[in-house]
């Protein structure tokens, strides 16, 4: 058996190739703003988020005020329903 090579969380956005051949070397920047709009954009409730995100509606509250820095898998959540590749009824019928 071939041995596994972890891969720090740091460094793992950057290891992974793009579509158009280059690699991923930020995280998306969501400030607390840009947070509280997208969902509104999508006609979603805090309460939704929460349930969509795995988190309370006190995390949600968080990320909104800026008390907590918004993770990046719920950054990459948002830009993907902001650029149609992912729908909230792909979402809804998965959670």
């Amino acid at each position: 058996m071939a041995a596994q090579v972890p891969i720090h969380p740091k460094n793992a956005a950057s290891d992974l190739p793009t579509a158009s051949g280059g690699h991923f070397n930020r995280r998306p920047p969501v400030n607390p703003e840009d947070f509280v709009a997208a969902p509104t954009r999508h006609g979603l409730f805090q309460s939704d988020m929460a349930q969509i995100c795995g988190v309370t509606t006190r995390t949600i509250q968080n990320w909104a005020s800026g008390r907590k820095k918004v993770p990046q898998s719920v950054a990459l959540l948002l830009m993907a329903l902001d650029e149609g590749a992912l729908s909230l009824s792909w979402i809804a019928e998965r959670i």
